[in-house]
């Protein structure tokens, strides 16, 4: 954050501070939770157009006790390494238009029932070799 900017600070104690900065017309308001150390743990940037929500270390939770809803005119979830999705009860993909898997390789199994693909129209398997019952 500038330093030149009026800034108010919040003591959160033990848990470290809250700083706000108030900024001219038409910058970006920022907000900064830092941990008793000073270290950056997270800040709030808004700004006409947008507000961004850095979690600047260690790692983050959101813990929800209830129910959660994410909605949005467009969604991107994006991670550098590995991604994972449970569910303790079915899952469910909708979409009005095209679902694409891309990969390297892709694996589909069902532990206990049947596995069943319909579709209205043709259903096309291509591939060097389809080994059914192999």
């Amino acid at each position: 954050m500038p330093d030149d900017l009026p800034l108010q600070l919040v003591d959160l104690g033990a848990a470290g501070q809250l700083r706000v900065q108030h900024v001219p017309e038409g910058g970006a308001a920022l907000m900064l939770v830092t941990a008793a150390d000073g270290t950056p743990r997270l800040q709030l940037s808004l700004t006409a157009g947008e507000l961004v929500i850095d979690c600047l270390g260690g790692s983050t939770r959101l813990r929800v006790g209830g129910a959660l809803a994410v909605e949005a005119d467009s969604l991107q979830l994006r991670s550098t390494h590995d991604m994972a999705l449970h569910c303790g009860g079915d899952l469910s993909l909708r979409a009005a238009g095209r679902i694409d898997a891309v990969a390297d390789a892709v694996a589909i199994e069902a532990l206990r029932g049947d596995a069943q693909i319909t579709a209205n129209d043709d259903v096309r398997i291509e591939g060097e070799r389809v080994r059914m019952n192999a």
